[in-house]
């Protein structure tokens, strides 16, 4: 993260609320924030494709349910051309 200071008391406050608030607190004040800066009552999103060859990760994401540990039992890997017909589909 660059220029980012970790040690500030905004940051702090970020990551405070990030470990308290719920994910509908969350996602009620990023809408608040998109309101502010963008009042158009249209709003488009972009949908993101990602090939996921593995599901192994180190990050310990609170969001996300999809990963494993490295070595865990249930952690998988795709060979390329698997996953690609997959994203086809």
């Amino acid at each position: 993260m660059g220029g980012v200071d970790r040690t500030s008391p905004e940051f702090r406050s970020y990551v405070e609320l990030y470990d308290r608030a719920s994910l509908l607190e969350l996602g009620q004040l990023a809408d608040d924030v998109r309101w502010k800066l963008h009042p158009e009552h249209v709003v488009t999103y972009i949908i993101d494709r990602n090939i996921n060859y593995t599901n192994v990760c180190v990050a310990d994401c609170k969001f996300c349910a999809f990963y494993r540990r490295p070595k865990h039992p249930e952690g998988t890997c795709c060979r390329t051309r698997k996953s690609a017909a997959r994203s086809t589909s």
